[in-house]
């Protein structure tokens, strides 16, 4: 009876608060942190700001257990909605509504915000709302004060979400770089944590067939965000020399899309480089050999695409950044960022 009352153990009403669905770390972590919790009983909450746009395959990867909240109007209860229309004069107004009346009519109890332009969402409409606010550091603050990222009125805000935020949940040491600019109340505002949100549960893996691979060929896979810090040349023209150079050939998985990624396409794309585009890294994990990621992206921390790639058994080959050493056994350089 003690253990069935403990209110520890009872589920939870948790809110994640998102830039949106959109291919990258700081925006597939927390759907499968939010699945996470809602497998194991809790009311786990997705409220997606609709900064980014939306990828149709990331929204799929939310679990049917967890509930998906838009900012957006079109989204909002019928009441609701003609009733912000006669008292609302601005959207900015609306969505601070929107957001409060969902933390207040859900009752949520844990707020977690993921990134910066999450974190600047939350702080911008949460108001006078109590609920106790974790955000989750992805590295963006350092690409801010290096200038790689750019975040207009970056010096007022980070304040204010200091002054709000209870805890700060960071990954590498790096991550605590924008508290000797702007410091906290407190050190123990912010905390140290690992990796969270992998189902050991895999999917039904893809099949070399259907990329006319045989089952002796050796193959690399990269999952990342369609930018070049993610080094995906580098990837590529890695795989190209091997090919150059020994008998056996080497094959390719490209995983996530962009402009950028779309113009390598046009120049690299062969037998042995293939360009999946937006498609689940846990499906087609399973059927490479090792996992790349020859990263030189400042804001990179805790790359999801390595956990991934761990969780299917698979030795990971990337670069010396962020806490990509602490992750893997053994670190091998394939370049210094």
């Amino acid at each position: 009876r003690r253990i069935r009352n403990n209110d520890f153990l009872r589920a939870r009403r948790i809110a994640i608060v998102i830039a949106g669905f959109y291919f990258g770390g700081a925006e597939i972590f927390p759907i499968r942190l939010a699945n996470y919790y809602a497998e194991i009983g809790h009311h786990a909450y997705i409220y997606n700001s609709n900064v980014l746009e939306t990828n149709p395959r990331v929204r799929k990867m939310v679990s049917p257990l967890t509930k998906v909240v838009e900012a957006s109007e079109r989204r909002a209860g019928r009441h609701f909605r003609n009733f912000l229309k006669r008292v609302v004069e601005t959207p900015e107004k609306y969505a601070g509504l929107h957001f409060r009346d969902f933390l207040k009519r859900e009752r949520i109890e844990f707020l977690n915000s993921q990134g910066w332009e999450a974190d600047k969402y939350v702080a911008k409409h949460i108001s006078n709302v109590d609920v106790p606010w974790i955000a989750s550091m992805h590295g963006h603050h350092e690409a801010i004060l290096s200038g790689e990222m750019t975040a207009p009125g970056f010096s007022k805000i980070m304040p204010k979400i200091i002054d709000r935020v209870d805890k700060f949940v960071y990954v590498h040491p790096k991550n605590l770089a924008v508290f000797k600019k702007i410091p906290l109340h407190d050190p123990e505002q912010a905390i140290q944590t690992g990796p969270l949100g992998i189902s050991f549960n895999l999917p039904v893996p893809g099949t070399r067939t259907e990329l006319g691979l045989r089952q002796s060929d050796f193959v690399l896979g990269m999952t990342a965000r369609g930018i070049q810090e993610k080094g995906w040349e580098e990837a590529i023209r890695c795989v190209q020399i091997l090919n150059e150079t020994y008998a056996e050939k080497v094959h390719l998985l490209l995983l996530g899309d962009s402009p950028y990624v779309q113009e390598l396409r046009g120049e690299y794309e062969s037998r042995t480089i293939h360009f999946l585009g937006y498609s689940e890294g846990l499906v087609w994990n399973q059927i490479c050999d090792v996992g790349l990621l020859p990263t030189f992206y400042t804001s990179e921390t805790h790359p999801l695409a390595i956990v991934e790639h761990l969780v299917c058994g698979n030795p990971v080959l990337s670069t010396n950044v962020g806490h990509i050493p602490q992750m893997l056994l053994s670190l091998i350089h394939i370049s210094e960022p």
